[in-house]
């Protein structure tokens, strides 16, 4: 496992919650670089090759789940923590079939968010609700 500070992604289609997440965890995580549609988030990671990707699924162009795909195949080491509104149980089975690490809806708030990227660092996956 890499030495903290963890390098992370964060990709959002919503630049103020991007800012926001960055400013948040900028002082525990070195965010590495942002991005607001899933072609983005993949040239991201493969720029930057992140300990962590944090990511909306429902994105323009190439959503997440279809991003995490492409970054997973490409960087299988990877973690990934889907932080989205979607509270389907389908769309979570699939989301973890796909390799995310976590899942968890906005509603459950940031903390849930930090206390799941402590966890998949850790090597626990984590589902978290509201």
């Amino acid at each position: 496992m890499p030495a903290p500070p963890f390098r992370v992604v964060v990709a959002d289609d919503h630049p103020q919650l991007v800012e926001s997440l960055r400013a948040l965890l900028a002082p525990a995580y070195d965010v590495v670089a942002t991005a607001h549609d899933g072609h983005g988030l993949l040239r991201a990671a493969l720029e930057h090759h992140p300990d962590l990707i944090v990511a909306d699924i429902a994105m323009p162009g190439l959503n997440g789940l279809d991003a995490a795909s492409q970054v997973k195949a490409r960087l299988p080491g990877v973690r990934l923590v889907f932080f989205t509104i979607d509270e389907d149980r389908d769309t979570v089975a699939e989301a973890l079939r796909r390799g995310a690490d976590a899942y968890v809806v906005k509603s459950a708030g940031v903390g849930a968010l930090i206390d799941a990227m402590r966890d998949v660092m850790a090597g626990t996956r984590r589902v978290s609700w509201s």
